[in-house]
């Protein structure tokens, strides 16, 4: 792998999994646990590997929250997370090149620079029935 992988916690409980400059030299690896609610790996092949062709059984899954990947492509943004409760626990800067797997608890966005980011969650989205918007505590108003 070429970069650091840190997991945000509060407690026991994993909040996130940031992935910097989320590429890899085996041909797959994955960053989640394969209990994760979403499953993120990257892969590294050579020309003529192949993935052998496959269809995806049905199978029940029961999720009780929205999990979210954020892919960074230019730019950086300061990434604050929150417990459950909406409490302050810590922040993190991104940037391009790295991936954030959001899990469970709060989190908000602070753009440091002009971003440019993809973003995959699980559908269909809920609309306001899906989240629970707060205000920021004022003395994150500064970048970290």
């Amino acid at each position: 792998m070429s970069g650091e992988v840190e997991y945000i916690c509060d407690g026991a409980k994993r909040l996130a999994l940031i992935i910097r400059d989320a590429r890899t030299s085996n041909r797959v690896e994955f960053f989640s646990e394969q209990t994760d609610a979403l499953q993120v790996g990257a892969f590294s092949m050579a020309q003529g590997q192949e993935i052998a062709p496959h269809v995806h059984q049905v199978y029940h899954r029961s999720l009780e929250r929205t999990a979210e990947v954020l892919v960074m492509q230019a730019g950086r943004m300061r990434v604050d997370f929150y417990s459950g409760e909406k409490a302050y626990l810590q922040s993190r800067e991104i940037s391009a090149g790295d991936v954030i797997v959001l899990f469970d608890g709060g989190h908000g966005f602070t753009m440091l620079d002009d971003v440019r980011m993809l973003e995959i969650k699980q559908g269909p989205y809920g609309g306001e029935q899906d989240k629970v918007r707060f205000v920021r505590p004022a003395d994150l108003s500064t970048p970290i």
